[in-house]
């Protein structure tokens, strides 16, 4: 085999990987919260069509907008002796 089809194979070989991680590589970008479970899935059962579908799935699911909760207890808070009332 001569070297343009070595690099020929290889370049096939690494085009199928990308297209066979792109959950992962969805998950990485977008940072979602499930990322570990995205990337188990797609390595152990990517290889069945299904597994990859879920794996996208999980990556492209929206993710939750992080909220800030404030308690209010009703009481006032202390002022400090250095502050002016």
């Amino acid at each position: 085999m001569d070297g343009a089809g070595v690099l020929g194979g290889f370049l096939f070989f690494l085009f199928f990987l990308a297209l066979y991680l792109i959950p992962t590589i969805i998950a990485v970008i977008r940072q979602v919260p499930n990322m570990g479970s995205v990337i188990v899935i797609n390595v152990f059962l990517g290889w069945t069509f299904i597994g990859w579908v879920v794996a996208v799935a999980m990556a492209a699911r929206s993710v939750p907008a992080v909220q800030q909760v404030i308690v209010n207890t009703g009481q006032q808070m202390p002022r400090s002796p250095s502050s002016p009332p």
